[in-house]
């Protein structure tokens, strides 16, 4: 390569990123032979920060800066040169003296550098890094490719010094040209790291978009680090070369390593404030409860003493002060105490926070001499807090618990699992139900908690309590337990599970547990969508992060949301008894931390204080400070002399008298706080939430302190009870069976498995039963056929993502569809009220590989609202999206193919369709010019038929095509298709083509299928018939996808006859009572093969018409001998309940948990009925009382009451959503007017809109019309 003695640096090969830092919009100015160096442009988009057009405010792949975990983060607790703890700096007020600047050219040889390991980094590393004569640099042989999905995959070159070592003073930039060939990678981008021991930890992106093509197939681009000065003499440094999600494979060359100076302004300010200690809030100043009543009955007298302390201390207008890592990370200045805090107000936080992340290597490490004596990280870490704690701190731990999958398909480390490295936000892989009993990751789980327990074990020695806090932010999709990745049941069996693991397998009896997801929260409802009870949680907290405060706290929006948070968690709180917290909070700017400069409200930790203080909440903790630059969230000094803009505004916060650090807080031990009585509780071991249950399986569930009988009640998604299971006890463990005949009687429903104690429900979970899933086809998102019309399964399949004040509610759609039978209702209410710009979106997790496609695929029906529709894919990391502002001004259905060379990346990378992991669609607020006040919108989109395709492949032809359908036509058989399909040259082409199976109940085998003569009952290849099926028809339609995504019939089958049940005559003997037999309509147990015979019964079983003493008559039910029959009997196409004496019975009768109506002369009822009180019921076709939703034959919606009473009149649904019911029942849309005169409207889907403008028309909070 071409020498250049003069390096000539442009503004586009010095753009660099340093999230929220000192640098942004500063000029520097550099001394480089003469040559200055331009503004540095310090936006990098590639980042992906604050964006908020998918209303996540930071990239979900990379580490931890707060907690919200779609962060960017620099990733200094990462890698073997981590050394935060034992590193000195001094820094100067300016660029220190005048320097001459070092380089390395590489004309003639390594010049010293040398490979000096990896992180997170599996290509090869024996020989890699190399003097490269014909180029004349430093060549890396790097391979990337098996670390794409990493977002820090790091490969490192180090420079020793082996005599005189490198006297850093003066020095502040460090500039190296990166060469590389493009065509070595298909996605992904560079960072740079510097390290210095004792000195600079500092990353920045390497800007590719700028690149010099230098001719030879290579580019160059510039790598440019900026960084404090250091008086440090140093040992070496380091050079990370960190893969972003690439899968770079080749030779990359590194030239020209440049260290010089730059002309710095002191970002520090002296302090002038001085620390002014105030009193002990002592216990006897407080009014301390004598008994609590925690989740761990046997737990430590200190344990229950701190939990009484923090809820008197809550009462009062204190509040304590909490910082991550308080004691174990620093910003900067090493040469003053362990902790930050300490360094500028003289004590420790009042509460610290320790993660499992230093228990496993990646936020602390062991000496070598540490490693000799034997010591372990969860005892180093434990000896850090009980220090903390002797110096008067309350202990928290939090856990970002590693992807289990991934440490399982790791090698093990001294024959044990290696839980190192940072990977929770790996998100793939259903971690949560392989982790519980029985899963195959269950053991490495409980290895993760033992490490736990070991850290709590140490502690419990030492007499300190620990607020414990896993699973956090659980409402999220950032997390492998979020919820876009298992449902809210399986998330608190997960909760449960782990509290009963360390607290009655490991003893650990200093735990108080705390849950804390994302806020704000629109409602009681939300924040407890995922809360797994009261006997398992002592403290409801919250996380809540400030992006880009504003001057005054008085004006801003977030404060405010803040203080409404805190009322809604509190006011749950204190329904249950229990302590409230924040949990975690921090100023985020543009994305990263607090910055070093320019920070607005510099106030905002008083702030903050002043609004908890008037809660009963004790305490707020702020994230970790990990560095001087873009991931620090409190205040430091950096010297000792000089600190960040905000220390004297935090001394003066640390003086109030309402402001408690670790020296304020007493000794509560003192105090002897009772524990009241234990908690009774129970959850469900196996089966997982949402399992879809095929086979026989075996329920387990754990039970404590219940006294009751056990038993487990399987419910259809009305909640009615199909069977109830007696539960055997295993020393706590409490089983049951759902064997091949309970499944039979069960049939094909979603619904729940209740564990219940007596009459307590103690947990549930949700189940699908014999529903398999549809099949997947590999370039299908989804086509909504295969949730058999249940918006539930659809709930588990799609998670949401929403800013303050806004929703969104995904539901199925029958009207608005491409094809098929169903589409998705995008229900949607966006608004400014509580941010500057409103989203909602829904997400579907993915492990697609799209190669040979170049589009998505989409029908969608806007509503005409001219949002910002926010269409996402997720590669390799990476969010890609493509905005369709335009599109949802109009109101046609169109089908949209969107090319994959439209969707760009946050991070500047390009799509590559071999590794799609999610797709997601958003709708963010656009707010009109001549708007006054907040915007609101609440409205729907429709989707359908999402899908890959590949744009330029023809049309297939069909020419032959045949379906038949093959298997035993009885219940509890399974049919299957048989499909054979050609093209017009008669070439076999039926695997394919993209194939829909629509499996429909019938009355006639002719006739067609529509809404009022036929039901669709499967879309699986398979159908397994079901006891709803007797005497019906079955009718397949196969049908295909085009290219168009129009879906065509290739031919359809019949039945040959009407399905049967296995066994033939009557369903009951006279020896049998009648409740042995009652469930009999919907099961027949019976193995025989043997037909029941024509369309009745009437051979077997016969009514005689009875007269009673009183003079009425009644009906009998006898078999052809005179033999009384009792239970349900089938007699002419007509279903009869016999008592113990066969006599029919009549009107209302429970029957399993079901209700049925039997008329007069004992004849079942089906469809409408009409109560001798004039109350209307509609009772389906197996005669069960519906409850819930009911679209009829007329395609009407009405809604059933619990009691099955038909509702009319205003109805407010489950999820808070209001909707009008005529006085016929029938569910209104459009414009209504109320008894009172009012005016409201009512959506396509029947809800109710409020707080936006319909027609011209301003509808109110309320829904009322009000000009």
């Amino acid at each position: 390569m071409n020498k250049k003695k003069i390096l000539k640096l442009t503004a586009a090969a010095m753009a660099m990123t340093t999230v929220g830092s000192l640098n942004q919009g500063r000029i520097v100015k550099a001394v480089e032979n003469n040559v200055q160096l331009s503004e540095l442009d310090v936006k990098d988009e590639s980042l992906g920060i604050n964006d908020k057009e998918t209303g996540e405010d930071l990239t979900e792949n990379d580490e931890k800066i707060s907690d919200e975990e779609n962060a960017i983060v620099s990733e200094e607790q990462k890698g073997d040169e981590l050394e935060k703890s034992n590193f000195e700096i001094k820094t100067q007020t300016s660029t220190g003296s005048s320097v001459e600047p070092v380089s390395w050219s590489f004309d003639d040889s390594n010049e010293g550098w040398n490979f000096g390991g990896a992180y997170s980094y599996n290509g090869p590393q024996d020989n890699v890094v190399n003097f490269d004569e014909e180029k004349q640099g430093l060549r890396l042989d790097v391979d990337y490719s098996k670390n794409v999905g990493d977002s820090w995959s790091e490969f490192k070159i180090e420079k020793k010094f082996e005599g005189e070592k490198l006297k850093l003073n003066g020095y502040n930039v460090l500039t190296y040209d990166f060469i590389y060939d493009p065509n070595c990678m298909t996605t992904g981008t560079f960072k740079v790291k510097l390290f210095i021991t004792d000195g600079p930890n500092k990353d920045v992106a390497i800007d590719l978009s700028n690149a010099e093509d230098l001719g030879n197939g290579l580019k160059k681009a510039q790598a440019v680090v900026e960084f404090n000065n250091a008086d440090i003499e140093a040992d070496s440094i380091i050079l990370g070369l960190v893969g972003s999600n690439t899968d770079y494979k080749g030779s990359i060359y590194i030239d020209n390593i440049k260290l010089s100076q730059a002309a710095q302004e002191d970002p520090y300010v002296e302090k002038t404030a001085e620390p002014v200690k105030q009193g002990l809030v002592s216990v006897d100043s407080l009014e301390m409860p004598s008994e609590v009543k925690l989740v761990d009955n046997e737990a430590t007298q200190v344990t229950a003493d701190l939990y009484a302390y923090l809820k008197a201390l809550g009462k009062t207008d204190k509040v304590i002060y909490g910082h991550q890592n308080d004691t174990h990370h620093k910003a900067l200045y090493k040469q003053g105490t362990n902790s930050d805090t300490k360094d500028v107000t003289g004590s420790i936080a009042g509460i610290i926070g320790m993660d499992t992340l230093s228990f496993t290597g990646d936020e602390l490490e062991l000496t070598d001499e540490e490693k000799k004596e034997g010591l372990t990280l969860p005892k180093k870490a434990a000896q850090i807090d009980a220090q903390a704690a002797k110096e008067g701190a309350i202990i928290t731990l939090s856990s970002h618990m590693p992807n289990f999958e991934i440490v399982k398909n790791k090698e093990l480390v001294d024959g044990k699992y290696d839980y190192s490295g940072y990977s929770p936000n790996k998100t793939s892989g259903n971690i949560v139900s392989r982790i519980m009993p029985g899963g195959d990751l269950n053991e490495v789980y409980t290895g993760y908690l033992d490490l736990i327990a070991e850290y709590a074990d140490e502690l419990q020695k030492e007499n300190v309590p620990v607020l414990f806090r896993p699973f956090h932010e659980n409402n999220g999709s950032w997390f492998w337990w979020g919820g876009a990745f298992c449902d809210a049941q399986s998330y608190k069996n997960l909760f449960a599970y782990t509290v009963d693991y360390l607290r009655n397998t490991k003893n650990i009896h200093n735990f108080l547990y705390v849950y804390s997801p994302n806020g704000p929260f629109e409602n009681d409802k939300e924040y407890l969508s995922r809360y797994p009870g009261d006997e398992y949680i002592d403290i409801l907290a919250f996380d809540m992060y400030h992006d880009d405060p504003l001057a005054e706290a008085s004006k801003d929006p977030w404060m405010e949301s803040l203080k409404e948070t805190i009322n809604l968690v509190q006011g749950i709180a204190d329904s249950k008894g229990k302590l409230s917290a924040v949990s975690e909070t921090g100023i985020r700017i543009n994305g990263g931390g607090m910055p070093e400069t320019g920070n607005p409200n510099k106030t905002w930790f008083k702030d903050v204080s002043d609004i908890i203080s008037k809660s009963d909440m004790p305490y707020y903790m702020v994230w970790a400070n990990f560095n001087n630059t873009d991931n620090f969230f409190a205040p430091f000094m950096a010297n000792d002399k000089k600190g960040h803009e905000m220390i004297n505004e935090f001394i003066d916060y640390y003086n109030d008298k309402n402001t408690v650090f670790a020296d304020r807080i007493d000794d509560y031990a003192s105090v002897d706080t009772q524990i009241s009585d234990k908690y009774a509780y129970g959850y469900i071991m196996t089966p997982i939430s949402n399992d879809r249950i095929l086979e026989p399986v075996t329920i387990k569930a754990a039970v404590r302190n219940a006294e009751g009988k056990v038993t487990f009640d399987i419910k259809n998604k009305y909640g009615q009870v199909i069977k109830t299971l007696e539960a055997t006890d295993n020393d706590g463990v409490f089983s049951a069976g759902i064997t091949e005949d309970v499944l039979n009687e069960i049939g094909q429903v979603s619904g729940t498995i209740e564990l219940k104690s007596d009459n307590t429900v103690l947990n549930y979970i949700n189940a699908v039963f014999n529903i398999k899933e549809a099949e997947k086809q590999p370039k299908v998102v989804d086509d909504f056929e295969s949730y058999m019309g249940d918006s539930s399964l659809l709930s588990g399949a799609w998670s949401t993502n929403k800013g303050p004040g806004c929703s969104v509610n995904p539901k199925l759609s029958d009207e608005n569809k491409h094809t098929g039978d169903y589409g998705l209702a995008f229900n949607y209410k966006i608004s400014t009220e509580k941010t500057s710009e409103g989203y909602a979106g829904i997400i579907k997790s993915l492990e697609a590989d799209w190669t040979g496609c170049d589009a998505l695929q989409i029908w969608a029906k806007p509503d005409g609202k001219g949002q910002k529709l926010v269409i996402q894919l997720t590669s390799n990391g990476e969010d890609f999206e493509i905005r369709l502002p335009e599109f949802t001004k109009t109101t046609e259905a169109q089908l949209l193919k969107l090319p994959f060379s439209d969707f760009t990346g946050k991070k500047g990378g390009k799509l590559d369709p071999s590794n799609i992991t999610s797709m997601a669609i958003y709708c963010n607020t656009i707010v009109p010019e001549d708007n006054e006040g907040s915007w609101n919108v609440d409205s729907t989109m429709y989707f359908d038929d999402i899908k890959a395709i590949n744009t330029s492949e023809s049309e297939t032809e069909i020419g032959n095509a045949s379906v038949n359908i093959s298997g035993i036509q009885k219940v509890g058989y399974t049919l299957t298709p048989i499909v054979k399909v050609e093209d017009k040259e008669g070439n076999e082409i039926t695997t394919s083509l993209n194939l829909k199976y629509y499996w429909y109940q019938m009355d006639n085998d002719k006739d067609e299928v529509n809404d009022t003569n036929s039901v669709l009952i499967g879309t699986d290849k398979n159908y397994k018939i079901a006891r709803s099926d007797y005497n019906k028809y079955i009718k397949l339609v196969v049908k295909y996808v085009d290219n168009n995504g129009e879906e065509k019939e290739i031919s359809h089958d019949y039945t040959k006859s009407k399905i049967t049940f296995k066994s033939s005559g009557s369903h009951s003997s006279s020896n049998n009572s009648s409740s042995d037999n009652e469930s009999n309509l919907d099961n027949d147990t019976s193995s025989s093969e043997n037909d029941l015979s024509g369309d009745s019964n009437s051979n077997s079983v016969i009514t005689e018409v009875i007269t009673n003493e009183d003079g009425t008559s009644s009906i009998k039910l006898v078999d052809a001998n005179g033999k009384v029959m009792t239970g349900w009997q089938f007699i002419d196409n007509k279903w009869y309940l016999g008592d113990e004496n066969g006599i029919a019975k009549t009107d209302w009768q429970q029957v399993n948990g079901k209700w049925y109506y039997l008329e007069s002369d004992g004849k079942m009822k089906t469809g409408w009925l009409k109560d001798k009180d004039g109350t209307w019921y509609h009772l389906q076709a197996n005669g069960a009382m519906q409850i819930g939703w009911l679209k009829d034959s007329d395609g009407k919606w009405y809604y059933l009451k619990e009691n099955g009473a038909m509702s009319i009149g205003w109805l407010r649904d489950t999820n808070g959503t209001w909707y009008y019911l005529n006085n016929s029942g029938a569910m209104q849309t459009g414009w209504i007017k109320d008894a009172d005169g009012t005016w409201y409207y009512l959506n396509q889907s029947g809800a109710m809109l409020s707080n936006t403008i319909v027609d011209g028309y301003v509808l109110n909070k309320d829904g009322a019309c009000v000009k």
